[in-house]
Parts: C-alpha cells; sequence; structure tokens
C-alpha cells in the first residue's frame, strides 16, 4: 500500500504545481480560462487528498468479525417497547386477518367462470 500513498503524494504534489502554472500563464496571457484552470487543478488536488485520506482511515479501521453481530441485529429497550405495542395491535388485527384471510381462501376455492 506504499505505492498507493506515494501516488497520492505525488498526485496532489503534481496537480498543485500544475495549478501554479496554470496561474503564471493566467498571469501573463491575462486569460480568464488558464485562471480557471489552475483552480481546476487545485480542485484535483484537493479531492485527491480528500479520497487518500478515507483510503487510509479504511485501512486503519479494523474489519467486523463475521461472526459478530452487526448494530442493526443490537435492538434497544425502546425498540422493545415498539415491539411489544406492536405485537400487542397485531394481536388485536388478528381477529381481523383471520377473517380476511378465510375470504380470500373462499375466492381461491370458488373462481368465477
Amino acid at each position: 500500500m506504499l505505492g498507493v500513498h506515494g501516488a497520492a503524494v505525488f498526485g496532489m504534489a503534481l496537480c498543485v504545481f500544475l495549478g501554479r502554472w496554470q496561474w503564471g500563464r493566467a498571469a501573463v496571457t491575462h486569460s480568464a480560462q488558464n485562471g480557471f484552470y489552475a483552480f481546476e487543478w487545485w480542485s484535483f488536488a484537493i479531492i485527491l487528498f480528500v479520497v487518500w485520506i478515507r483510503t487510509m482511515q479504511d485501512e486503519l479501521r479494523p474489519a467486523p468479525h463475521p461472526d459478530a453481530p452487526s448494530s442493526r441485529d443490537q435492538r434497544s429497550p425502546a425498540d422493545a417497547a415498539d415491539a411489544a405495542e406492536a405485537a400487542a395491535l397485531d394481536a388485536a388485527d388478528d381477529a381481523e386477518m383471520t377473517a380476511y384471510n378465510g375470504y380470500l381462501a373462499w375466492l381461491a376455492a370458488h373462481p368465477r367462470d
């Protein structure tokens, strides 16, 4: 991975150098286009820096163990209370759901001709 870091640093230095060169060209030619290109090169250097930092963070962050529960699997007490409330509502709706499922079963057994 040292090559990737070296390439990132080299790329950032190159972009900064090219931005300075383009800024010098803008000063000599009084061209707004060269001035905008200078800012574009510096923007590339900033983008490279951000991507490089994110890459280093990903390298330093340990990979999760395959058997470890994810944060989505862990429930808080508030989630448990919500689940209990949802179960109570489901119990009230069960009679209505059972009647509806019976109606659907009847429809399936008696197709229209």
